[in-house]
């Protein structure tokens, strides 16, 4: 337990560390003080109170030194983990990209380093860190993938992928949406599910979709693959043709099936906020409406 450690933006700060419960309990008595006690600390079904309530006094009554030696153990620790969490911060920047973490750089530390700085790099993110063994099928599966699979390491609350060399890092992502259509009245923000964000047509001149040519609801549906495997792509963008634009916009390929499509009847008029149709573009002095994605979450693939 660290005396000082951030705290969103400030820090946690622990000055009395260093003194016994008996001695701050006897010194808040003799104040007059009182305090709200944790009732959980009384239930022995908890590790940390069946520590505090059965196995730390059998130590003291046997060892009385066991509670110093542990604390010297642990304030070792301690300081062992601030060098290591120093060593990953000089290794972060020459590791990273953006938000992620480059494979050629990780190849070229030791493994106890690479290790070292993939747990610093979670914790970074605000995930929560593998066990052993599950760090281990990490580090080994990272470099062993060929480079067309998409590999996927997860865990409770983590996930890390591979793409083009580079490693994402994330809360696990649900099942892609399952293919269906509704209908959008764009004068309305459009919130999708999953937390993937809010659709808003923002209202422009001479660019986006033209406002005259809109009728007042649009269909949308998710792109995830339907039968066939074409994606449900509409007339207008063929399958081949939105494959293309996703790639040329870096789209990571575990979004793909992720991404919101608008039509009118047949007709595709825009991909999320990466493509909008030129048949229905605003030109001149125009009136139109500008898809924009609020909230849209890291879709783009690091890097240039």
């Amino acid at each position: 337990m660290p005396r000082s450690a951030p705290a969103g933006a400030g820090w946690h700060q622990r000055p009395l560390l260093d003194y016994p419960r008996t001695d701050l309990e006897r010194w808040a008595r003799g104040r007059g003080l009182s305090w709200i006690e944790d009732p959980t600390n009384r239930e022995s079904r908890y590790r940390r109170s069946y520590l505090r309530q059965a196995v730390l006094p059998a130590l003291r009554s046997t060892w009385p030194g066991a509670a110093i030696v542990a604390s010297r153990s642990a304030a070792h620790l301690a300081e062992a983990g601030a060098l290591l969490d120093e060593l990953a911060r000089e290794d972060l920047p020459q590791a990273s990209l953006e938000h992620c973490l480059r494979l050629d750089k990780l190849a070229a530390m030791t493994s106890s380093r690479r290790r070292n700085l993939l747990r610093y790099w979670l914790r970074s993110l605000g995930l929560p860190i593998p066990s052993t063994a599950k760090l281990g099928v990490l580090e080994h599966d990272m470099f062993v993938a060929r480079p067309d699979r998409q590999l996927c390491v997860d865990w409770e609350g983590a996930e890390v992928r591979l793409h083009r060399g580079l490693l994402y890092a994330g809360p696990p992502l649900a099942a892609p949406p399952v293919a269906r259509e509704a209908t959008w009245d764009w004068h309305e923000p459009l919130v999708l599910p999953q937390g993937l964000g809010e659709l808003h047509a923002v209202p422009t001149t001479g660019a986006g979709l033209a406002v005259a040519r809109l009728p007042q609801r649009l269909q949308w549906r998710f792109r995830g693959e339907v039968a066939g495997g074409a994606g449900g792509e509409s007339a207008g963008l063929s399958p081949h043709g939105l494959k293309k634009l996703l790639q040329e916009a870096r789209v990571l390929p575990w979004w793909r099936g992720r991404l919101p499509l608008l039509s009118a009847g047949d007709q595709l008029l825009a991909v999320g906020d990466l493509w909008t149709a030129r048949e229905f573009a605003a030109t001149d002095s125009a009136l139109g409406v500008r898809v924009e994605w609020r909230h849209r979450p890291p879709i783009i693939a690091a890097g240039d």
